[in-house]
């Protein structure tokens, strides 16, 4: 048996066990969902590092905190209103 003893650690599971023993349990139409979400994962946490890191500073010191007076202003205003700033829509 797995050891999954916790709600969310089955996660752990699924990204640490091999592809062997994935096929030997599951099979192969398994093994291709999981690799995908792996991939998918990877992806998603990447554009969110470089999203984190380089696009919301460059918004800040290019005037997308005109609305805010400080920093903590400015993220709040992020989280609650100005959302669509980033996403596709804006390109």
């Amino acid at each position: 048996p797995l050891p999954v003893d916790g709600f969310f650690s089955w996660v752990r599971v699924c990204f640490f066990l091999d592809d062997e023993e994935i096929i030997n349990r599951v099979g192969y139409d398994s093994l291709i969902f999981l690799r995908f979400h792996r991939l998918a994962l990877r992806c998603i946490v990447k554009m969110s590092l470089f999203s984190f890191v380089v696009i919301i500073p460059l918004n800040f010191t290019g005037g997308g905190h005109a609305n805010a007076s400080d920093l903590k202003g400015y993220v709040g205003s992020l989280l609650f209103t100005d959302f669509l700033r980033f996403t596709m829509a804006n390109v």
